[in-house]
């Protein structure tokens, strides 16, 4: 936030907020959604993520929303290490918040969640 201050010549966050709803872009899943992208500048894989400089970026949005996708979207699903090596961050959290939401479902396979 404040990089974009300093380009916008503002010490306002409503100013920038105000200047981002003009355009697509769109916040990391990692850092707690502290960095911003450009919709022109992510090149997203097959499975809608992108990354520069360790800061990851995901089409669906947070950290929660991208976890469900990408459970939603597997055949056999995933467990959390499958998924954290997938989105490079912790997602025992995310994934535990889906089920308690009763946005995705899991079964304990073989002494591990499956989600």
């Amino acid at each position: 936030m404040p990089e974009l201050k300093q380009a916008l010549g503002t010490a306002a966050d409503a100013t920038v907020f105000r200047k981002l709803a003009t355009v697509d872009y769109h916040t990391s899943y990692s850092h707690r959604g502290r960095f911003y992208t450009l919709d022109e500048v992510a090149r997203f894989d097959a499975l809608g993520l992108w990354s520069f400089r360790s800061v990851f970026f995901s089409r669906f949005g947070t950290l929660v929303a991208t976890a469900q996708a990408l459970v939603e979207a597997a055949e056999a699903g995933y467990d959390a290490g499958e998924c954290e090596a997938v989105l490079q961050v912790d997602c025992k959290q995310a994934l535990l918040g889906l089920v308690r939401s009763g946005r995705v479902t899991r079964e304990h396979v073989s002494g591990r969640y499956v989600y």
